[in-house]
């Protein structure tokens, strides 16, 4: 038992000293949007597995659907609403779920997917390995996968409220633009309407208010 405790830590540690270096790039990219943080992002996790396909899914507010995998052109031969489909079946799961051979179209005999979670209510979204062999995901790399997919909430989390901060800075600026600019045209149509009656001191105000 000892022996075969010190073989099982002996080979988790090297996938955990990788899978750390795949959340350090969740946590140190600058990706725009999440469709390119998820083509990254299998690519990597791709390579770490040593998986034949990975998808990264995710359902936005308002129905909208984001994905990328890598390979791309197994993700363009996906069966129709396979996202959906999986969405729904991993709808009340916290943890990875694994089948076999999902269906004939999908040409894969291995699959396990991980739940993006949310703060409540169904997953955010999916992580996908898939192998064209038969091939059993252990304990380990199941733990690791649900771990990744942990770090990649919150990371999606952060960029999301970055998104909204950005754009309500952006909208504020906009309406502070819009103001100042009104006050500006003022200042310079009641300067030329009542430049030949008002004094110095009064023409140097609106000067002042047009200046700041």
């Amino acid at each position: 038992r000892p022996l075969e405790e010190s073989i099982a830590w002996d080979a988790f540690i090297p996938l955990w000293e990788r899978a750390l270096l795949l959340r350090s790039f969740i946590w140190t990219q600058e990706c725009p949007d999440e469709k390119r943080l998820f083509k990254q992002f299998s690519i990597r996790l791709r390579r770490l597995y040593n998986s034949d396909f990975c998808l990264i899914a995710l359902n936005e507010p308002g129905a909208k659907l984001i994905q990328a995998g890598f390979p791309e052109s197994v993700t363009e031969s996906l069966p129709p609403n396979f996202v959906r489909q999986t969405l729904d079946l991993i709808a009340s799961s916290r943890v990875p779920l694994t089948w076999n051979e999902p269906s004939k179209e999908f040409s894969f005999r291995r699959v396990v997917v991980a739940p993006v979670s949310a703060d409540i209510g169904k997953p955010l979204g999916f992580i996908m390995l898939a192998q064209a062999q038969p091939r059993a995901f252990g304990q380990t790399d199941l733990f690791i996968l649900q771990a990744l997919a942990g770090e990649l909430s919150w990371a999606l989390r952060e960029m999301h409220l970055k998104q909204r901060q950005e754009k309500l800075v952006a909208t504020v600026n906009d309406e502070l633009r819009s103001c100042l600019s009104a006050i500006s045209n003022d200042c310079d149509q009641l300067t030329q309407q009542l430049e030949a009656t008002i004094g110095k001191e009064q023409r140097a105000e609106l000067n002042h208010i047009n200046h700041m």
